[in-house]
């Protein structure tokens, strides 16, 4: 697998083998172990993905699981079938928006919503292709695969549409005074926290929320959608959650 035989590599000559992926390293997932790393991941479980933080959250998720459930029921008496993939990812979506800006990011189903699960799964579906520039750097220019223009395609419509999200924010903090959500715990660690020389910029609190994003919706719906899948092809399944909700 290419990213097996890269970390390999990597291992063996050191930084001469480098991959520069969307916000260049300005983010959680791909910075290196240091002290931005350390800030990122103690901002995101302390404030979002810790224990505390998701039964501070639970409202939340209750509150879009209804909202996710008063759509298909809406759907059901129009006669309109339910597109379950759209659905769960509009909701998953909806329930980090909430956390994050204190907001539902798709107020309704459509053109805006079908784009963003499109981004992702795009953004999913490139990161996996074979890129002969990531074995080879010398020839990267040529970009023979045409991965790289995807990327950065991909790039320019993420970071405008955070750049929106971040600047809509930002202009309405006024109204969450004593009630900050995640991106105000982050604004307001960029202009006074400093860690070890390391203080978060703009571009990091950018490249986090796509880590969030695109790690919390297209994952969690694409499992509950097989999880679905599974219970309907096996009647036994099913018939054992019946029981466990009528007895509830």
């Amino acid at each position: 697998m290419p990213h097996v035989a890269l970390a390999n590599m990597a291992k063996k000559y050191g930084p001469v083998i480098c991959i520069h992926l969307a916000y260049n390293a300005q983010d959680m997932v791909f910075a290196d172990h240091g002290p931005r790393w350390k800030l990122l991941r103690k901002l995101s479980n302390l404030h979002m993905l810790g224990a505390k933080a998701l039964n501070d959250w639970a409202n939340v998720r209750v509150r879009e699981l209804g909202h996710m459930l008063q759509a298909m029921y809406e759907s059901s008496c129009r006669g309109q079938p339910v597109v379950v993939s759209e659905i769960l990812n509009y909701a998953m979506a909806n329930m980090i928006g909430q956390v994050i800006l204190i907001r539902r990011v798709f107020v309704t189903k459509g053109a805006e919503s079908n784009e963003f699960k499109d981004m992702v799964v795009e953004l999913m579906t490139i990161a996996g292709y074979f890129n002969i520039g990531d074995f080879i750097p010398c020839i990267s220019w040529l970009d023979v695969h045409g991965v790289e223009k995807r990327m950065k395609l991909l790039h320019q419509k993420f970071d405008l549409l955070l750049t929106k999200m971040f600047e809509e924010h930002k202009t309405s903090a006024h109204t969450r005074k004593g009630k900050p959500d995640f991106l105000d715990v982050l604004i307001d660690q960029s202009e006074r926290y400093l860690t070890e020389g390391e203080r978060l910029t703009t571009t990091n609190i950018k490249a986090l929320l796509l880590n969030l994003f695109t790690a919390g919706t297209d994952t969690s719906s694409s499992v509950i959608e097989w999880a679905l899948a599974e219970m309907l092809n096996d009647s036994s399944i099913l018939k054992r959650l019946m029981m466990k909700w009528i007895k509830s």
